[in-house]
């Protein structure tokens, strides 16, 4: 009795291209995944950039130019704080004028995973 070659493929060898498939469909998803993670921190790092430097235009509008420090939240998460300080004498322009120290730090994320942006500048008042 002769075998007669049969086309196709063994069971083994379907079982193994099987096993491939999976192993790299899981790294494809696992790449993904962690892009995907990535994108989602840089949006919040951006939004919180943007909240920092919105917080800092307000100082002298909305927020009085006084040592001191304000603070606040946003519906979205995020908690912000503005310090003030005058810097020292010597550093000071004139008389009439003072020069502050303005930092706002913007943090979300619960602890111990809390992240934050911290943007300082400058701001005068003139004293009339």
């Amino acid at each position: 009795m002769t075998r007669r070659a049969a086309g196709g493929f063994t069971l083994v060898e379907v079982l193994v291209a099987l096993a491939v498939m999976v192993l790299v469909g899981g790294l494809v998803l696992q790449v993904f995944g962690g892009g995907l993670r990535n994108a989602e921190v840089a949006d919040r790092m951006v939004r919180a950039s943007a909240l920092a430097e919105s917080v800092l235009a307000s100082v002298g509008a909305d927020i009085p130019l006084a040592e001191g420090e304000t603070s606040g939240t946003t519906a979205d998460g995020f908690a912000w704080t503005v310090t003030m300080a005058p810097l020292p004498e010597p550093e000071q322009p004139s008389a009439r004028a003072v020069l502050y120290t303005v930092t706002a730090t913007v943090t979300w994320g619960a602890r111990p995973n809390a992240r934050s942006v911290t943007l300082t500048t400058l701001a005068i008042d003139v004293e009339s």
